[in-house]
């Protein structure tokens, strides 16, 4: 007796128009890589050009779907005014003459610090995460020597488009907040050689890894540039 084995083929039927807008959406983007098209070349196209135009530049076979993403709100809509405001120069910090909440220490401070969290309308219970003691902190005098700032990462409003155009087309992003001062964004410290600096930041991303807008995850490794900044006061791979 010989068996026949049958393979049986399922038509799936229940994906939605949006996932299928997605998945070619997505499917653009590979062909964006594919074709080699610079970021420069894009923004020239002011990434809106028609199907004749990316097409020039990208191969017969590039089939962008921009203006059907577009339709269904799966990206931001075209700015038809580009170059007309100047790019945001980074604010300083404000420093503070002592931390809110407990006293920083040398280590690892165990003590739990209750705060209003702004822009989750709720009180939190932050507790550090870093584990290694601060370097040279005797050397260089300790808490009393340090400049301090206070930061915090939450979830914001950002609008990436001109004001004139799209005066309130926020997006929502995670970035740093200076909490003694407006500046938002990419943050400035005015910091100088000898003379060390203290930065508490506070985690008050959402508590819900469900809650990430996509994508992500609620932990934080702040890094700082142009100092000396030792491995563990400086954020990196699982050093959050």
């Amino acid at each position: 007796m010989r068996r026949v084995m049958l393979k049986k083929i399922i038509k799936v039927t229940n994906i939605s128009q949006r996932e299928k807008t997605v998945a070619r959406y997505m499917q653009e983007v590979n062909d964006i890589q594919k074709a080699g098209i610079t970021l420069r070349e894009l923004f020239k196209m002011g990434l809106t050009a028609g199907i004749g135009g990316l097409t020039a530049m990208g191969g017969r076979h590039f089939l962008p779907n921009l203006a059907e993403a577009a339709s269904v709100g799966l990206i931001s809509p075209p700015c038809n005014k580009p170059w007309t405001e100047l790019l945001p120069i980074p604010k300083a910090c404000l420093s503070v003459g002592s931390n809110v909440g407990p006293t920083p220490e040398k280590g690892k401070c165990d003590e739990k610090q209750t705060l209003w969290n702004p822009g989750l309308n709720d009180f939190d219970d932050f507790e550090e995460a870093r584990n290694e003691e601060h370097q040279r902190w005797d050397e260089l005098g300790g808490l009393d020597a340090c400049t301090k700032y206070e930061l915090m990462t939450k979830e914001v409003g950002w609008n990436f488009y001109s004001t004139v155009e799209y005066p309130a087309f926020n997006s929502r992003v995670w970035t740093y907040v200076d909490m003694n001062s407006d500046a938002v964004g990419v943050l400035r410290i005015n910091a100088h050689y000898g003379e060390p600096v203290l930065m508490r930041m506070y985690n008050g991303l959402p508590k819900d890894n469900n809650d990430n807008q996509g994508f992500g995850i609620n932990q934080c490794t702040p890094h700082l540039h142009n100092a000396h900044n030792p491995p563990e006061s400086d954020g990196g791979p699982t050093r959050f």
